[in-house]
């Protein structure tokens, strides 16, 4: 079914049925429209622009003047514009010779759209109508085209005082003003007037609107003085007067009669020129939005070397780094084109904050922290991502390479200086800049495995399997492409080519992580150690990078032969031609696990030590990969686990694969424990609000780790499902997808798991206790312990809650809890009873922005810790023999003993990530909906992300009972949060630590009340012996 599925959308023939819900929506919801970017094309009218091409004369017959090679340069640049991304140009001119002084320029043109013909015909008309004469009053037109697109004064535009007349001559440019189109309801420009009074009517129709400058000249300013003081002031008030902390020449002022030009560059790309109210037209808006201007500049023709310069720092100071040149017809298109598409595709990408940061990976007691970002596209299937590392300090906090703070804040996001190791420059809200992603190159060790399973013996480090559009293995059907060109142009993708631009540079850019999290293996040799950092992507990589300092680089990668389709996709930016041609795409988007034979306990791979990755490839497919990485410069792919037989219910392996030690016919075996994963119908139910039955996800998997049990590494050994027969435990309850991280319990500390707590996306909690039996079928008996949909009458609610979080489990006796005596259901004791409390929220993952369910937070006590329960009918656990967290001093005495479940307050609030109890302290992260409207065009809706701390403060005295106390939140940002981790700085220079801390993404908290339970521990700290250790009272 996946192979087939993987062919119809390579080929582009997928039907829309095939569109999933996806917790993506937030980032591009349906009715998202692109805002066409905004530029003012500034072309040099100057008399030299009436000379040939290559030197100061006029030219001979038959040729073209420069003018006239602009004027066609820039039609032809014009007429390549996407039409699916058009962008508003307006044309501007010097002022002519009938204006002496020749102070300034003005509009020719006003904004029009490249992607409506009338609209077009009048900017090429326009350009078409250019006449030369005069000076080069370069700075000053280019403050006046900055003037037009923020609504300043007018001051070149309109009016020229003419030296030697006794009269004010008016500039005849033709009247604009911006109308409403009711036949593409979009604004665009119209005859009437661009002006009101003494200012320009600006053009900005939506906060995230970008808008641009380009500028095209021959050579140096001339007549450009009048601006240099405002200009002056301008940028002193935006710099505080410090031009060696721009980076800035001095020549303004030691020049001041034409070079300005790079101050008023500094000023347009480092004002914010708006408060986003004054665009939306509503006062509580929050200005979160900068709305500056970057500048473009272009020097052709004889150019002098001044001009050059002044050119090149306008460029770097308005944010487009560099300046393009051109001496003829050929090289000004390309440079003109360049810059277009450049514009073009940034007006594709949202402004509102489109990036994300998905999960950390944090390593004990070394201070080294990695990020993966993303970066979505509203426009394209594939998405940008890149992987960052960072400092963790003693305190918690966040560092950069350069020692600074690397969070704002204000926005709790990287800051716009924050400077990542690997990194030439400042990247920290850039999310393709710097990197690990900056460090690829162009002939990148990108492998895969054309065995017919895949499987195999040896490396896959071979030229055999070598993804190069040289290897005739890998052919146009593998790829699921019909021509041989698409082959090429994907296979050069794929080792590092960028393909799209048509240039075969060499492509600086990592496919997205949606939701894995980077690994960081440390391997010992006679040499020394080596970190290994592994990462996934829905490229359909798996990565293997060196993440040290100062040489970080990649030893290889490998994408299975079963997602070579995506490359394709990745290298032509959609799936063919189809409807659902900007679908988002997936490979590896899952998580990651590992097993380690760590014979002598270091934490480290040393020779002769196993080491195996399991990687699920969530909506990527139904198939987990298992890869042999002891020796991380001779992988393998050891086994590749699919949706057939003993795993036929297996559906998307969203579940990671969770390393246990079980007993096994009297041995201690290590196991991987997963659930049977998602089914996607589910996409279909979120508007039922009812339980459905799933066809595939339904089942628990065991497995073993290596081949002590069976003589086979990762086969079946056990598992439990509707009709499990002689494999394991059949459930008749056992109807709903199990997605989440199965937990395994360690009930009398001897090193194997005794029994096991699941959810499934139905809203049940399922306990399984293994009972050491000697075959699959009487391995283990267990049942459904808590059922959030049930009513007291055992009918399904509907207010239907789903679990996609993990049960969070830990063990306690902590504090004296209500109980019912046995024997007098009237009689209420106060006992310190140790327990299991099971901790998970409710929410519907691929739904985020869904408001049809209330969810929540459900706290459950399980007695039975240290054996199996008698039976598996836990009628007290629904939801109604709970007690409320908000009343719950009017609860009963059974259901505070039962647990408590605690309602999320915002209207869509879930929680759509695992909790983490520490101490008994409850750490839960949400996500809902923005509450407030979302700006047509500009906002996906990001929503607000929540961290909410609960303590339940079990009473210390038999007479105090148990009061909760209020609970805590936190805001933590927008887009669906992290799972909140405990990590452990580093210790300080006098060798004292502050303790571990609470991680949300960026954010970093206390631990509250100091450190007592730990639910769970990181890998590489934890005691492959001890699952999950007995916590201390």
């Amino acid at each position: 079914m996946k192979l087939y599925w993987l062919t119809l959308v390579a080929l582009g023939l997928a039907h829309n049925s095939l569109v999933m819900a996806d917790d993506t929506e937030i980032f591009r919801p349906d009715n998202i429209k692109r805002i066409p970017p905004n530029v003012v094309f500034v072309i040099d009218t100057s008399g030299s622009m009436s000379w040939r091409d290559a030197s100061n004369q006029r030219p001979k017959a038959g040729e073209k003047t420069r003018l006239q090679i602009v004027k066609d340069s820039a039609i032809a640049a014009i007429n390549k514009i996407s039409e699916d991304k058009p962008i508003n140009i307006a044309i501007m001119r010097f002022h002519d010779a009938k204006n002496k002084g020749s102070q300034g320029g003005y509009v020719v043109e006003p904004l029009a759209s490249t992607g409506e013909s009338d609209e077009k015909s009048r900017i090429i008309s326009a350009i078409n109508g250019l006449t030369a004469g005069n000076g080069t009053p370069l700075v000053e037109t280019t403050f006046e085209a900055i003037n037009y697109l923020t609504g300043r004064d007018i001051v070149w535009g309109k009016q020229q005082s003419g030296t030697g007349y006794n009269q004010v001559y008016t500039v005849q440019t033709n009247p604009f003003i911006y109308g409403y189109n009711w036949l593409s309801n979009k604004k665009y420009g119209s005859p009437s007037s661009i002006t009101s009074g003494n200012k320009y009517i600006h053009p900005m129709t939506a906060t995230c609107q970008k808008q641009h400058v380009v500028v095209f000249t021959d050579g140096n300013p001339s007549n450009d003085e009048d601006s240099n003081s405002t200009i002056k002031d301008l940028f002193n008030a935006a710099s505080g007067s410090n031009k060696n902390a721009a980076g800035l020449s001095s020549k303004c002022d030691s020049e001041g009669n034409k070079y300005c030009g790079e101050e008023l560059a500094y000023w347009a790309y480092n004002t914010d020129f708006f408060d986003d109210a004054s665009i939306t037209g509503k006062k509580g808006d929050a200005n979160t939005i900068k709305q500056n201007i970057k500048i473009h500049t272009v020097g052709g023709f004889a150019v002098g070397q001044a001009g050059k310069d002044l050119l090149t720092n306008m460029a770097i100071q308005g944010g487009t780094k560099k300046s393009l040149s051109a001496s003829n017809e050929a090289e000004l298109v390309t440079a003109l084109q360049s810059i277009f598409d450049s514009i073009s595709n940034e007006g594709s990408s949202f402004a509102a904050p489109v990036v994300s940061v998905n999960n950390v990976s944090s390593l004990e007691h070394r201070s080294d922290v990695y990020y993966t970002l993303f970066e979505p596209s509203a426009n394209s299937p594939a998405w940008a991502g890149n992987i960052k590392r960072y400092r963790l300090s003693p305190s918690g906090e966040i560092y950069d390479s350069k020692n600074s703070l690397a969070v704002d804040k204000k926005t709790g996001f990287f800051s716009e200086t924050a400077h990542s190791y690997w990194s030439t420059a400042a990247d920290g809200q850039q999310v393709t800049s710097g990197g690990l992603s900056n460090r690829l190159t162009s002939d990148r060790p990108v492998y895969t495995s054309l065995t017919a399973t895949g499987e195999s013996k040896t490396s896959f480090i071979n030229s055999g399997n070598r993804v190069t559009e040289t290897n005739t293995n890998i052919t146009e059907a593998l790829l699921g492409v019909d021509e041989a060109s698409r082959r090429t142009k994907a296979l050069k993708w794929a080792r590092g080519i960028d393909v799209i631009d048509g240039k075969d540079q060499k492509r600086t850019i990592l496919a997205d992580s949606l939701h894995g999290t980077p690994f960081v293996l440390e391997y010992q040799s006679d040499s020394g150690t080596q970190d290994v950092l592994y990462s996934t992507n829905n490229a359909g990589y798996l990565h293997a990078f060196d993440p040290s300092v100062n040489n970080p680089k990649e030893f290889w990668s490998f994408i299975p032969k079963e997602l070579l389709p995506n490359l394709p996709v990745f290298a032509e930016q959609r799936w063919g031609n189809g409807i659902d041609s900007n679908r988002k795409i997936y490979g590896f988007d899952g998580p990651m696990s590992v097993y380690h034979d760590d014979e002598d306990r270091d934490g480290r791979i040393d020779s002769g030590e196993t080491a195996y990755l399991a990687v699920a490839m969530r909506r990527g497919g139904h198939a987990y990969y298992i890869f042999d990485v002891s020796n991380y410069q001779q992988p393998r792919l050891a086994k590749v686990i699919s949706n057939t037989g003993d795993f036929s219910e297996l559906g998307q392996t969203w579940s990671p694969m969770r390393l246990a030690y079980v007993d096994w016919n009297s041995k201690k075996v290590p196991v991987f424990i997963f659930g049977g994963g998602y089914d996607p119908l589910e996409d279909d139910s979120g508007s039922r609000g009812s339980r459905i039955e799933s066809s595939v996800g339904n089942a628990i998997y065991m497995i073993t780790a290596n081949d002590e049990a069976t003589g086979t590494a990762f086969e079946l050994l056990w598992k439990a499902t509707k009709a499990a027969g002689a494999k394991g435990l059949s459930l008749a309850d056992m109807t709903s997808s199990i997605v989440s991280e199965i937990t395994p319990v360690d009930m009398d500390g001897d090193g194997s798991s005794d029994l096991l707590y699941a959810t499934d996306v139905g809203g049940r909690l399922w306990r399984i206790d293994f009972t050491k039996g000697n075959s699959a079928s009487e391995y283990a008996k267990g049942g459904v312990l808590f059922d959030a949909n049930l009513t007291e009458e055992d009918t399904l609610d509907a207010n239907y809650e789903r679990f996609f979080a993990k049960p969070d489990v830990v063990y306690t006796n902590y504090g004296y809890v209500e109980s019912v005596d046995p024997n007098d259901n009237t009689n209420v004791q106060y006992l310190k009873r140790p327990r299991y409390q099971i901790t998970m929220g409710s929410g519907y993952r691929p739904g985020p922005l869904s408001t049809a369910t209330t969810d929540r937070i459900f706290v459950i006590n399980d007695y039975d810790h240290s054996n199996p329960p008698k039976d598996f009918k836990y009628a007290n656990h629904k939801l109604p023999k709970l007690a409320d967290y908000h009343t719950y001093a009017s609860a009963s005495a059974e259901q505070r003993e039962n647990g408590y479940y605690y309602t999320l307050k915002g209207t869509g609030e879930k929680v759509l990530s695992n909790t983490l109890t520490v101490s008994d302290t409850i750490y839960a992260t949400t996500f809902r909906p923005s509450s407030g409207s979302i700006e047509a065009g500009c906002q996906p809706d990001l929503g607000q992300s929540r961290l909410i701390i609960l303590k339940p403060n079990l009473s210390l005295t038999p007479e105090d009972g148990m009061k909760p106390e209020e609970d805590s939140i936190e805001n933590v940002g927008s887009t669906i949060p992290p799972e909140p981790k405990l990590v452990f700085p580093p210790d300080k220079p006098d060798g004292t630590n502050e303790g571990p801390k609470v991680v949300v993404g960026l954010n970093v908290f206390d631990v509250e009340g100091g450190l007592n339970i730990l639910q769970r521990t990181f890998w590489r700290e934890a005691d492959p012996a001890e699952v999950m250790p007995k916590a201390t009272p």
